[in-house]
């Protein structure tokens, strides 16, 4: 609870073997709040940006990032917005995965899901 990944808060989080980091100075990553309360909260559009990585000897080939209400956010690369509150990467099966180059607000994050391979 009250973790972070932000300016302040820069160390990298690990949760059963998903590492994120954070590059910039106002975007904020809260996976457990006081209440309940998360969000993801990226600046992409001024540069910042929040790296995925995967355990050793896996890849991700799926992650889907849901929030409880819709949320600002313009596709691009193997980044889609398939819902009003879902944002959904979908690429080449990499070792790490970048969200970053558009403005992403996730005030009432539900849940992220890390689809996994060999």
């Amino acid at each position: 609870q009250n973790e972070k990944v932000s300016k302040w808060h820069s160390d990298p989080l690990t949760y059963e073997g998903i590492t994120i980091s954070f590059s910039g100075d106002d975007s904020m990553f809260r996976p457990y709040g006081g209440m309940g309360e998360s969000m993801l909260l990226c600046y992409g559009e001024e540069g910042e940006s929040f790296t995925f990585t995967a355990p050793s000897g896996k890849k991700f080939c799926k992650i889907e990032i849901i929030n409880n209400e819709g949320f600002p956010f313009d596709k691009y690369g193997d980044w889609t917005q398939p819902e009003i509150n879902k944002i959904v990467w979908s690429g080449t099966a990499a070792n790490a995965v970048t969200l970053g180059t558009v403005y992403t607000a996730a005030n009432q994050l539900n849940s992220i899901a890390f689809y996994l391979s060999e």
